[in-house]
């Protein structure tokens, strides 16, 4: 995991063991921030977000929801 400002990135699919993903995931939950999760269709983008925000400090505070961006247009992404 990386963290530049304010925002967390996980890349799905790219660990080479579950233990380094894990790190990444509860490192993220520790951060009240915006994560980016990047990674190949079908990696597991949605499972990784659920156990972000499971694990996480906003967890009781918010609820989850997950945004296919790739599913909304552009210029509805920069207007938010």
């Amino acid at each position: 995991m990386t963290s530049t400002g304010p925002t967390a990135v996980v890349r799905a699919g790219q660990h080479d063991t579950t233990a380094e993903l894990e790190a990444d995931i509860a490192c993220a939950a520790r951060c009240d921030t915006a994560v980016l999760i990047s990674g190949d269709a079908g990696s597991g983008h949605e499972l990784v977000a659920k156990l972000i925000h499971e694990k996480g400090v906003g967890a009781r505070r918010r609820p989850f929801v997950a945004i296919n961006c790739a599913d909304v247009a552009d210029d509805a992404l920069q207007s938010k």
